[in-house]
């Protein structure tokens, strides 16, 4: 079997996963750090953190059947995710989203209301004030959440598995991948498909820190 479309797929996946929950994830971080949501909303936010990520496949699976009306709607346009390359970004970003919001509510930390009242009392506009201030202050830690989302969903199994499936060439990600060589005993193509996942990890894990550093 080809491993190539899987790496790819799962580059493309954590790649649109990272990229869709960066402004969600921008905007919930800020508006917890700031107050603006209470402890019921950070509560729910967790929510996919502590369940298994087999659990939250089963849930979109029960959103998107067609028995209900957020499925049915999907099902009568043509875009319910089940079985589809896009249902494995869905699934992926749901499990990355609490990770997502805590490395954005730590990024707004580096920019206080204090700050920027500073800014204006020093005569410089809101746009000013963020563009020279506030910007370079949370610019790492928005790049440290974007590698946060983009490792959780590189490395994405339960939840994918049962949403997209295990598809070869159309849904099958890298981790679906090595696990159907392991499991078939194809030491060799189990081996390659490792050595890809370690790498990509460590890539990922180095932007993560290396933002982390800068936000510090």
């Amino acid at each position: 079997m080809n491993p190539w479309p899987a790496i790819q797929l799962s580059l493309l996946v954590a790649t649109l996963s990272s990229t869709l929950l960066l402004p969600l994830a921008t905007l919930l971080g800020y508006k917890l750090q700031r107050g603006g949501l209470g402890v019921v909303t950070r509560w729910w936010l967790s929510l996919p953190l502590s369940l298994p990520p087999l659990a939250s496949g089963v849930l979109l699976l029960w959103l998107f059947s067609p028995l209900w009306p957020v499925g049915a709607w999907f099902t009568e346009h043509g875009l319910n995710p089940v079985l589809t390359w896009y249902g494995a970004v869905l699934a992926s970003s749901l499990v990355a989203l609490p990770l997502a919001v805590e490395a954005a509510e730590a990024a707004w930390q580096g920019y206080t209301r204090e700050m920027a009242w500073e800014a204006r009392s020093l005569g410089a506009t809101p746009a000013r004030a963020w563009r020279e201030v506030g910007l370079p202050q949370v610019a790492p830690g928005l790049v440290r959440v974007w590698a946060v989302a983009f490792q959780r969903s590189l490395g994405e199994f339960g939840a994918t598995l049962l949403v997209a499936g295990n598809i070869p060439g159309q849904t099958q990600t890298l981790p679906l991948a090595l696990y159907v060589a392991s499991e078939s005993g194809n030491s060799g193509e189990a081996a390659f498909l490792l050595g890809w996942s370690l790498l990509l990890a460590l890539l990922a894990a180095t932007v993560a820190q290396w933002a982390r550093s800068r936000s510090v």
